[in-house]
């Protein structure tokens, strides 16, 4: 059987990192949807503004998994850069909470048209974040494939995990947690469990071999 080179895993962190791309899907979607209704108080919650921010979204992605997929080139890929990507996910959720509400109230004065100010909006505080998620993905893939042979069966794995964790992100803030806390709130606490987890996957590292 043909096998694809790569660092050893251990089962719990082989599992781990299903947990890590099923949440960064979510916090992604989440991200999404609330800045959706940050924006809505400057340009408006229409069928344009919607527009503006999933193009912006997706346009990132496609770079993140380019960036994900030539990464992930390397002969010997290791988890702890993945933790690291994450961990940068994480940090760029921060804009949002401190600078969304002066960024986005300049951007519509100085550009009223709903469209273009919402499309540059969305370009400034979501493309770091559609960046870093999209890298995840092909870096994954290339962690958890071991074997050619069960190349397909872990890539639909991976797919399914992260739509879930999409359709989570979706559901969850908008018909939920944005009825009990602060969008700013839920930005942090997301951001926050984002960092968690890149942490924790670090501390799972085994130490650096010594010299002898």
């Amino acid at each position: 059987m043909a096998s694809v080179p790569s660092t050893s895993l251990s089962s719990l962190e082989h599992r781990f990192l299903f947990v890590v791309a099923a949440w960064a899907s979510f916090a992604t979607m989440a991200v999404e949807v609330l800045f959706a209704r940050i924006a809505a108080s400057y340009f408006g919650s229409g069928i344009a503004v919607w527009g503006s921010i999933i193009t912006v979204l997706l346009l990132a992605m496609a770079v993140g998994c380019l960036w994900g997929g030539r990464l992930s080139q390397k002969p010997r890929p290791h988890s702890a850069v993945l933790y690291r990507l994450v961990l940068g996910l994480s940090l760029s959720m921060l804009p949002l909470v401190l600078l969304a509400p002066v960024a986005l109230a300049e951007i519509s004065y100085w550009l009223p048209d709903s469209r273009y100010g919402s499309l540059l909006g969305a370009a400034l505080l979501l493309s770091a974040p559609g960046v870093l998620a999209g890298v995840l993905a092909p870096y994954i893939t290339r962690l958890i494939v071991t074997r050619v042979e069960e190349a397909g069966s872990r890539v639909g794995q991976l797919s399914a995990v992260t739509t879930l964790g999409s359709a989570a992100g979706t559901i969850v803030p908008s018909y939920y947690l944005v009825l009990w806390l602060e969008i700013n709130t839920i930005l942090l606490v997301t951001a926050t469990v984002t960092a968690m987890l890149a942490i924790i996957g670090l501390l799972m590292q085994p130490p650096p071999a010594t010299q002898p």
